[in-house]
């Protein structure tokens, strides 16, 4: 089935899938399900967290390789979670991206080019203008920071689309912007949420911030299936 490119965010943006979408989110919903995901997969996480983190520093150590294995691994890792939400995750899931190499590896390089085309200039002109006590340009820093404010967090879900839906990098960070028009505050309520997470992680002598990076994370995946709806079937997914 085609989708027109105007169609609501709620729309069916799928065909033949266990749960539709409501292109909206209950913040309650994304707590209650991240702490119980966190919890049921929590032993299968520790060890894909530990190996993948390995292979990471490995690939980071080497230099080179680094940008042709850690954003795949990346791949690997945004549909761990996304299998996490939907209590289908397999330790082989840390390293699915490979499977799919090209599309895994230009796919998160090009999200992550266009995630920092809008964050850098801000942090960049904010050093600058804080350096140089230049207000006007401290002034200027301010609105790009603002900006990306607003536009980041209706980003989010572009690498989970890449990955749960197929799509190439310019379609997921268009759907992306689409599905969240109708819940593009709640979204920058969601990013901070999850920094308040990460913070009482910390505040915990340190020890919850392991559960609290997990849950952070899930808190985005269970908004990102309220949103859009439930995994692709078997048909679907090929």
């Amino acid at each position: 089935m085609s989708h027109s490119a105007y169609a609501p965010p709620n729309a069916d943006l799928r065909t033949g899938t266990d749960e539709l979408g409501t292109g909206e989110f209950d913040f309650g919903r994304c707590m209650s399900e991240a702490w119980d995901n966190t919890w049921a997969n929590f032993g299968l996480w520790l060890g894909v967290s530990i190996v993948g983190g390995m292979a990471i520093l490995l690939a980071v150590i080497t230099v080179i390789p680094a940008l042709f294995v850690v954003p795949v691994l990346v791949w690997g890792f945004t549909q761990f979670y996304l299998r996490m939400h939907d209590r289908t995750a397999m330790f082989g899931d840390l390293f699915s991206g490979f499977s799919c190499y090209g599309r895994a590896l230009g796919g998160m390089l090009l999200f992550s080019l266009a995630w920092l085309i809008i964050w850098l200039p801000g942090q960049v002109l904010s050093q600058i203008g804080a350096q140089s006590g230049d207000a006007l340009l401290s002034l200027v820093s301010l609105i790009f920071s603002l900006a990306s404010l607003v536009i980041l967090p209706r980003l989010v879900f572009t690498p989970l689309l890449m990955v749960d839906r197929g799509l190439s990098c310019p379609d997921a960070l268009s759907r992306s912007w689409q599905v969240t028009a109708n819940v593009k505050w709640k979204m920058l309520g969601l990013m901070i949420l999850q920094s308040l997470l990460i913070m009482a992680g910390v505040l915990f002598f340190f020890v919850g911030i392991i559960p609290a990076s997990v849950m952070s994370y899930l808190l985005v995946i269970s908004a990102y299936r309220q949103v859009v709806g439930g995994p692709l079937t078997a048909v679907e997914a090929h």
